[in-house]
């Protein structure tokens, strides 16, 4: 019996051991995003790849990552509710990091009248 267990554990090793050379390459992209007039980090700002649905949120230093990306050519959006947002299309190429700077200028936002009742039991 262990001489079956070790056999099937060294065929799903082999089996699930991508080939050196065959590893699909991978590329990263991060940065920060700023307000434009005061150059102040901005946090909380949603950041996305959009052709590749990638979603992250910036820090309290402004700064986002993402890992493990294909190469090619992509659209990195950038929103933050009072900033009108920015696109920006970048290359990542294979192996490489990219680093984005974004800057969103402030927007005054209006935002729709809220009516709230309340009733007493």
């Amino acid at each position: 019996m262990f001489v079956v267990r070790c056999a099937a554990l060294a065929a799903l090793t082999f089996i699930n051991t991508p080939m050196l050379g065959a590893q699909a390459a991978v590329a990263a992209v991060g940065g920060r995003v700023l307000d434009a007039e005061t150059r102040a980090p901005l946090s909380f700002v949603t950041v996305r790849l959009v052709e590749l649905h990638r979603v992250d949120q910036t820090h309290a230093d402004g700064s986002f990552r993402f890992r493990d990306l294909p190469a090619g050519r992509f659209t990195v959006l950038a929103q933050r509710i009072g900033y009108a947002p920015v696109e920006q299309v970048i290359e990542l190429r294979a192996g490489h990091d990219t680093t984005v700077e974004l800057s969103l200028t402030a927007m005054p936002v209006t935002l729709s009248r809220t009516i709230v009742t309340g009733t007493a039991r």
